[in-house]
């Protein structure tokens, strides 16, 4: 799907300069294809809705309407960009990866909350890991994108949280190691935990 639609992007960039409407069409099949949180979903429709709002008031040429266009399709462009997609993985390899913060611990089975104000700009969340494999690169991505690589065998440590890892709703951490050691190799170790992004 991913590789249709950046193909389907390369092929019709004259029509991306011309019409608003492939802010609309894009969005519509990512919301299908169930991608991202639903506060992102959300975001792209309403930037959608504000480019066919423009539209019906100037014409197709306008600069208006082509700003609309090419932010829209920025954001759908960054939107798709998932660095690895953990959909067909269930949790293996050795140890244990969790999530603690004031609000709880995935270890307890409690749900860990994040507050977040309009303003916050970074935040941090921590992990903690009991006798993974150290002897191999953890990679640990949030809803797809890579946040960052650590060695990681029993302790805790942090990682930042920002821009997208920040929208209001439930964010998917995953802790992947590979064969060897690149993110090209075999998955040889997955880790899946949640945290939701709660608006204060």
């Amino acid at each position: 799907m991913l590789r249709l639609m950046k193909t389907c992007m390369k092929r019709n960039r004259h029509l991306i300069r011309s019409t608003s409407m492939v802010a609309v069409l894009f969005p519509t099949v990512l919301l299908s294809a169930g991608c991202g949180t639903k506060a992102q979903e959300e975001a792209i429709v309403q930037k959608s809705e504000s480019v066919l709002s423009a539209s019906s008031v100037v014409s197709e040429n306008s600069p208006v309407v082509e700003d609309l266009v090419s932010t829209s399709v920025l954001t759908i462009s960054n939107y798709v960009e998932i660095e690895f997609d953990g959909a067909g993985y269930d949790e293996m390899g050795a140890g244990t990866f969790d999530l603690k913060n004031a609000s709880g611990s995935t270890a307890d089975g409690d749900e860990i909350k994040v507050f977040a104000t309009k303003d916050l700009i970074l935040d941090q969340i921590n992990y903690v890991s009991d006798e993974m494999d150290g002897s191999h690169l953890t990679y640990i991505y949030v809803d797809g994108m890579l946040n960052t690589k650590r060695q990681i065998g029993t302790g805790s440590g942090t990682f930042d949280l920002k821009d997208s890892f920040l929208a209001e709703g439930e964010h998917k951490v995953e802790a992947v190691q590979y064969d060897n050691d690149q993110a090209d190799g075999k998955v040889i170790t997955y880790k899946r935990k949640n945290y939701t992004v709660i608006p204060a």
